[in-house]
């Protein structure tokens, strides 16, 4: 078992990072993790009567993280593709650095 997540850690250094961009179901993946649940997140805080803008924006970082790092492990656990768990995961933490920040400035203009 132990040599099995090692794979997985191990996955990002074996491939080739040009698998990585050119899947665009990696792209649609991140899309919705990164821009389209942050957004709906923004948008229901706005109905909620909650005060405090601490408490808005925590929750909404929280939200603009990128897919984790348990999507690929238990993809493998479960006998699934953990290479393109592995795919998704990085390609989301890279336009992560991007995303967070725009979703940030777009909801300081709603709120």
């Amino acid at each position: 078992m132990q040599g099995d997540k090692l794979d997985v850690r191990l996955y990002m250094a074996n491939s080739k990072s040009v698998h990585i961009f050119t899947s665009l179901e990696g792209y649609k993946v991140s899309f919705f993790r990164l821009i389209i649940v942050p957004l709906c997140t923004a948008i229901f805080m706005m109905l909620l009567p909650i005060q405090y803008y601490d408490i808005r924006m925590t929750l909404l970082i929280a939200n603009s993280t990128p897919v984790g790092v348990m999507l690929a492990m238990f993809s493998q656990m479960y006998a699934g593709d953990f290479e393109y768990g592995a795919r998704i995961v990085s390609l989301s933490t890279l336009l992560s650095l991007v995303s967070i920040p725009l979703v940030l400035s777009m909801t300081r203009l709603l709120w």
